[in-house]
């Protein structure tokens, strides 16, 4: 008892299936989070603008990646 090792088998399975790569969920990989500035920062840098102009982008196009990139290039141009 004292092992530390999982015997019951409903422990075993739950413990199985927080490895199981395919029950991984991309849903949010298609948007950037405005309120972490982590993923601001690493969109910034992906896209070669500021994280302000990210956090403007946001606000004014929505937080679609694919639409966020898109308007992050055109930015770029501009300059």
């Amino acid at each position: 008892m004292g092992s530390g090792v999982a015997t019951d088998p409903k422990l075993i399975r739950r413990t199985r299936c927080a490895d199981d790569k395919s029950k991984r969920d991309f849903r949010h990989r298609d948007r950037v989070s405005a309120g972490d500035d982590y993923e601001i920062e690493h969109f910034a840098q992906q896209n070669g603008v500021s994280a302000d102009q990210v956090r403007q982008l946001i606000k004014r196009k929505g937080n679609y990646r694919a639409t966020l990139t898109e308007a992050a290039r055109v930015l770029r141009e501009r300059k």
